[in-house]
């Protein structure tokens, strides 16, 4: 027969993380700020074509209204442009 721990000895689970929160003009700001570093760098010769594909998915996700997957791939994005300017 097996015994169960008396109800005081259970540990109750930890609290969920808060969610994540984007709002629409943070967003946005960021996505328009990433595409003017996307011209600075294209004007030295930087090569950004794969940031930008990124960046794509982003601004898919801000006229879709989900702002935190947005913020992820702007997020991605700017990564990936760092990497490109190494």
């Amino acid at each position: 027969m097996q015994m169960l721990a008396p109800r005081s000895a259970m540990v109750p689970a930890p609290p969920a993380p808060p969610e994540e929160v984007a709002d629409a003009s943070g967003t946005k700001s960021e996505y328009d700020a990433l595409e003017r570093k996307f011209t600075e760098m294209e004007g030295k010769g930087v090569k950004v074509a794969h940031a930008k594909n990124i960046a794509r998915l982003a601004q898919s996700f801000i006229k879709g209204g989900d702002f935190v997957k947005a913020q992820r791939y702007i997020k991605k994005a700017e990564k990936a442009l760092e990497e490109a300017m190494k």
